[in-house]
């Protein structure tokens, strides 16, 4: 079955192509774009024209707030813009970035700064440009904000010069921190479950914490003045 969407900006016949495992995120794309589902990740290859596109549905994540999480290998250098679909069929730009080869690109795309409510992202790759090749895509989740408890907490916040991190004690062996655009700034292991983060060189802004161990995946925001 054959989902018909005219996307809104730019202007695009786009159509869906939906996995059969039912448990896996469903990603989309006409018969310009090809999903191969391997054990560890998706490999999405590609023979597209200029602005074609294939995207993800934020519906089955059954919540399209919080932080879009996945990780994107690519052989060669290309520029990877993102975009959010809602329901009214309206874009908005939230990625655009070069990514160049080597390991896994860790992405984190805040699904707030959206002004409405998403229900797809749309990703092109070297938008405005044809391009044949493949990626790679791990993950390819939302990772819904946690309310403020006494599981993940990082204060102050606002902050300046410091930041105090408190990790559940779950074997939490990875802590990243992504600005606004989804750059990852930096990466660390967490030293021990309470701790603090200095952050001499951070420019002034929002900024996502993502701290992750064995089937677990915690995720703040915090606002550096």
């Amino acid at each position: 079955m054959k989902l018909l969407i005219i996307l809104a900006l730019p202007c695009i016949l786009f159509l869906g192509f939906n996995q059969a495992n039912s448990d896996a995120p469903a990603w989309h794309g006409n018969d310009h774009f090809t999903f191969a589902r391997h054990a560890a990740y998706l490999r999405v290859s590609m023979r597209k024209l200029p602005w074609e596109s294939f995207s993800i549905d934020l519906l089955q994540a059954n919540t399209a707030k919080g932080v879009f999480s996945m990780a994107l290998k690519t052989p060669v250098p290309i520029q990877l813009r993102v975009d959010g679909l809602t329901a009214a069929h309206k874009q908005v730009k939230l990625y655009d970035r070069l990514l160049l080869p080597g390991e896994f690109n860790q992405l984190l795309i805040d699904l707030a700064e959206a002004p409405e409510p998403l229900s797809h992202l749309v990703f092109y790759v070297n938008p405005g440009e044809q391009f044949t090749g493949e990626i790679l895509v791990k993950e390819g989740k939302v990772i819904p904000y946690l309310e403020e408890s006494e599981v993940f907490s990082v204060y102050p916040n606002p902050t300046a010069e410091y930041l105090n991190v408190e990790l559940p004690d779950a074997g939490i062996n990875r802590l990243q921190v992504f600005d606004s655009t989804g750059k990852l700034v930096q990466t660390i292991k967490p030293p021990r479950c309470h701790f603090t983060l200095d952050l001499a060189g951070f420019r002034p802004g929002t900024y996502i914490v993502n701290a992750t161990g064995p089937n677990l995946s915690l995720t703040k925001k915090f606002v550096v003045r």
